[in-house]
């Protein structure tokens, strides 16, 4: 992923972040959606760790239609 010019990365059903983490840079723009909080606060835990500003991680049900 590094090699290629990625600009918005989506991880859907992320758990807590294992391959969206691997694969951010700093410049990049990461969502991750899982439906399981505990999995999303280890996720954004995690980011904070790293450094990573740009990932932003939801607890959402992905297979769910999310129309207003």
């Amino acid at each position: 992923v590094r090699q290629l010019p990625v600009k918005h990365m989506w991880d859907l059903f992320c758990g807590v972040g294992g391959f969206g983490l691997h694969c951010a840079t700093p410049d990049m723009q990461l969502t991750g959606i899982e439906i399981a909080p505990e999995a999303i606060a280890c996720a954004k835990q995690s980011a904070a760790e790293l450094g990573l500003t740009r990932l932003q991680f939801q607890a959402l049900d992905s297979t769910q239609d999310r129309k207003s």
